[in-house]
């Protein structure tokens, strides 16, 4: 339909910039124009926020992986308090 071509089932043939594939061209450039920018959304933008936001979180001390030896800080035993 994108392209301009449609079938004419009353006749049995093909027709070329009919009038109804002249109405569906619209649409069907919005559709696939609407599929890409969906993937591209999807595939680079969501998770580059993922990453910026992990990041930014994990400078202020709000999350982030555990770093070697952060394991052992949080299972040693504060004699301190006794």
């Amino acid at each position: 339909m994108a392209v301009g071509v449609s079938f004419d089932f009353t006749k049995m043939r093909m027709a070329w910039y009919s009038e109804s594939s002249q109405w569906w061209a619209s649409m069907a450039i919005a559709v696939i124009f609407g599929l890409g920018f969906a993937t591209i959304l999807t595939l680079v933008v969501v998770p580059t926020l993922y990453v910026v936001l992990y990041r930014a979180a994990a400078r202020l001390g709000l999350g982030g992986l555990n770093r070697p030896g952060d394991d052992e800080l949080a299972t040693k035993p504060v004699m301190e308090d006794f």
